[in-house]
């Protein structure tokens, strides 16, 4: 700008020194002529110098009335600009169909691959995690956390669950692996000498009852058998036991011997039946519950688990290695390439986008406009707003000027003409 003002004034002095200089040759045609393009050229370029400087301040310091515009009209002219551009220039319309036209979702895939996007989201999550997890404060966690843990503990129905439990048993056929570990427990206790001892106390016991409630002849023949070895207590036990093992080998190995079937059937009917109708035992279920959870240190062990997860997930401030920012990064990029595979994903994610932040713009942005365009333009003062106008318009100004002067001296020169014409033909 400054090259044009030079230049402006340049042709002003031009205009003037002609003006001078061809004063004492005005009596001539050339000198006339000169004389008139200058003077009118000095006009006009005097009166565009003065409208020009009467916009932003008074010519020579001179108070002229309607000058130095801008400031007198600053209020007005702020308040003209602020509403031109919510109510003209960036009007609801224009602003829906420039965000409609542009598509948010592709922009911010394109961007989330770009390393300065990689960067910004692990500082962003190094950062966040690191004020979640610094903020916590264990002891009351804990404490919260144990005291939602045993009332949800109080809330489960042990015998319901019992229940569940036995079920699931028989329908993954868990129940044959039971009946194996039972019966080879059986088979091991029936090959113990305590259980051929136990059994030969049981056939002695049962023989002297059998004896007892008998006549004399029953006594006579016991006693006479065992005298003889007819009755043998070792070797009836000794054949008790091995057939009875004989036969829980038989029905281990065979899991669909009919035995064994309607044993395993009667036992888990018979607990089942207990569960549901034993109120004893779903009273001695209950306390037991009871018992171990208010034995559980549950407050010391969640108390325990949120430390170590604070020290375990809790970031090195700005290395972002640790294991949460791991897990959080894959995650997010796992959802993107999602995303970036479904179309429709994309069009909801678009339009969830554009739909809250037109309501944005609609209720708090741009209703707020103007207000926001005349905030910032009542910051500036006069001096730096006339600094600010000059600069953008100020090179077209001083053209009015250049022009002024050219205009005028075109004129200038016409109308000298003209004179000569009429003094010549008509004088």
């Amino acid at each position: 700008m400054n090259s044009v003002y030079r230049l402006a004034n340049i042709s002003l002095a031009l205009a003037f020194t002609g003006t001078v200089a061809s004063y004492p040759f005005r009596h001539t045609i050339a000198g006339g002529l000169i004389q008139a393009a200058c003077e009118a050229a000095l006009v006009g370029g005097m009166a565009d110098w003065f409208a020009v400087t009467a916009l932003f301040r008074h010519p020579l310091g001179l108070k002229i009335p309607h000058t130095a515009i801008i400031e007198k009209n600053r209020d007005t002219l702020i308040n003209n600009i602020a509403d031109v551009v919510q109510n003209e220039w960036l009007t609801l319309d224009v602003i829906h169909e420039q965000v409609n036209n542009f598509n948010v979702t592709e922009k911010l895939l394109l961007y989330y691959h770009t390393p300065a996007a990689r960067e910004y989201i692990r500082k962003l999550l190094v950062n966040a995690l690191d004020d979640i997890i610094n903020s916590l404060d264990m002891e009351n966690i804990s404490g919260l956390a144990a005291r939602r843990i045993r009332r949800y503990l109080k809330r489960v129905d042990v015998n319901h669950l019992l229940l569940v439990f036995l079920d699931w048993l028989q329908e993954n056929k868990y129940d044959d692996e039971i009946m194996d570990y039972l019966l080879d427990e059986l088979i091991a206790v029936m090959k113990s000498e305590q259980a051929r001892q136990w059994m030969e106390t049981i056939l002695v016991k049962a023989v002297e009852n059998y004896k007892q409630g008998g006549g004399p002849w029953r006594k006579l023949g016991i006693d006479l058998s065992l005298k003889l070895d007819i009755l043998n207590y070792g070797e009836a036990v000794s054949n008790v036991q091995t057939r009875a093992l004989d036969f829980l080998r038989e029905i281990r190995a065979d899991r669909e011997h009919g035995y064994r079937l309607k044993v395993k059937a009667a036992l888990f009917d018979a607990l089942k039946a207990n569960l549901e109708n034993n109120g004893s035992l779903q009273e001695s279920l209950e306390t037991w519950k009871a018992d171990v959870i208010n034995r559980l240190p549950v407050e010391k062990t969640v108390y325990s688990l949120l430390c170590n997860f604070k020290k375990k997930f809790g970031s090195t401030k700005h290395s972002g290695t640790s294991v949460a920012i791991k897990l959080t990064a894959g995650f997010l990029d796992e959802q993107v390439a999602l995303l970036e595979k479904n179309d429709g994903k994309k069009e909801q994610v678009e339009g969830w986008i554009k739909s809250h932040l037109l309501r944005v713009v609609d209720e708090e942005v741009h209703p707020r406009l103007g207000t926001l365009v005349k905030e910032n333009l009542n910051r500036l003062d006069n001096r730096t707003v006339i600094r600010m106008v000059e600069r953008r318009v100020g090179k077209d100004l001083q053209y009015i000027r250049i022009n002024g002067a050219l205009v005028g001296g075109s004129v200038g020169v016409l109308l000298y003409l003209c004179k000569l014409l009429v003094e010549r033909f008509w004088l």
